[in-house]
Formats: structure tokens, C-alpha cells, sequence
């Protein structure tokens, strides 16, 4: 890609392309302040300037490999039963757990870490999400589960019980 821009920065400037040096996202022509920034390049050969050659744009494709794989670690199970007459859910609800209240913690103190990994070129490392969306996946696939009897085999999301309860109305389930 860098090549690439060279090429076209040179036309663009009226140079040989060997004459075009590429740092921090500038081509500039050797010994001049003469220059470029890549994202010029790459939108005078966009639109097809005279000069920087055909139609067309800066790209390159690369396969990555990280030093280290990443694996989840985890699962989300779901069990629970439904009311046939409401939708409702039976096995459980909020009601049932001790949710903690703020009074409940212990004081905590916020501090910002960094410890970029050297796994991978950028130094980065993923996000927490995984620990939070399987689970919302676990609950509708148990509720289909549950509705089989029902013929339901998919619901949407928000699984209200209204919701539910339309999916099933008019078939009974024991």
C-alpha cells in the first residue's frame, strides 16, 4: 500500500517515485518540504485525479496471527418453565434473588491500569463482553426449548410474557 501511494504521490508532485519518502503517514519529496499526507493520496486516486493514475484506491489485505490464541472460558446454561395459560415465567424471577443495593458494597476505588499485551502488533487485548452476551442467547434458547410443544422455535426479543403468550395462544400445553 505504501508503494502503492508512493507511486501516485510521485505523479501527483511531478517526481520520480524514487524520489518520495513515506513516514508518520506523509509522503514527501526527498530534501524539499514538498508533501503529501496519505489520506490526500488516497483521495486524489479516489476520485481519479490526473496525475495519480486510474481510478482507483490505497488498499492491501494481510492475514493475522496472534503470538497467543484466545479462548472463551466459559458458558451460559439456562433452565426455566413457562405457563401455558400466561407466558409467564415460572422458575424464577428477581423477586427470588437478594440483588445487592448500593449500602450492601464495600467502597471501592476506580483505577486505570494499562498493560498492553505483546501478543499482536496493535498491543491489544478483547473486551469483557464475552461473560455477558452468551447469556441472553441461553435464555431465549431455553424459552424456545420450553415452547417446543407450542410449535415455537424462535422469539424475539424483548421474551415478554405477552409475547410469549401470543406465540402460544391457542395451543394447549401441559
Amino acid at each position: 500500500m505504501i508503494e502503492q501511494g508512493r507511486a501516485a504521490a510521485g505523479a501527483l508532485l511531478e517526481v520520480a517515485s524514487g524520489d518520495i519518502v513515506y513516514a508518520e503517514g506523509v509522503y514527501r519529496v526527498n530534501g524539499t518540504d514538498r508533501s503529501l499526507g496519505l489520506f490526500e493520496v488516497a483521495r486524489a486516486l479516489q476520485a481519479g485525479k490526473p496525475g495519480a493514475g486510474s481510478r482507483q484506491s490505497l488498499a492491501a489485505t494481510c492475514d493475522f496471527k496472534g503470538r497467543t490464541p484466545a479462548y472463551p472460558a466459559g458458558c451460559a446454561v439456562c433452565e426455566l418453565e413457562i405457563d401455558a395459560q400466561t407466558g409467564q415465567v415460572l422458575s424464577g424471577s428477581f423477586l427470588d434473588y437478594g440483588i445487592s443495593r448500593a449500602d450492601d458494597l464495600p467502597s471501592l476505588r476506580v483505577e486505570h491500569a494499562e498493560h498492553p499485551t505483546a501478543g499482536n502488533p496493535l498491543r491489544i487485548k478483547g473486551g469483557g463482553e464475552g461473560g455477558i452476551v452468551p447469556a441472553t442467547a441461553a435464555v431465549l434458547n431455553a424459552l424456545c426449548d420450553a415452547l417446543v410443544r407450542a410449535r415455537v422455535n424462535d422469539l424475539p426479543m424483548p421474551a415478554t410474557a405477552a409475547a410469549v403468550w401470543q406465540k402460544t395462544r391457542g395451543i394447549d400445553t401441559p
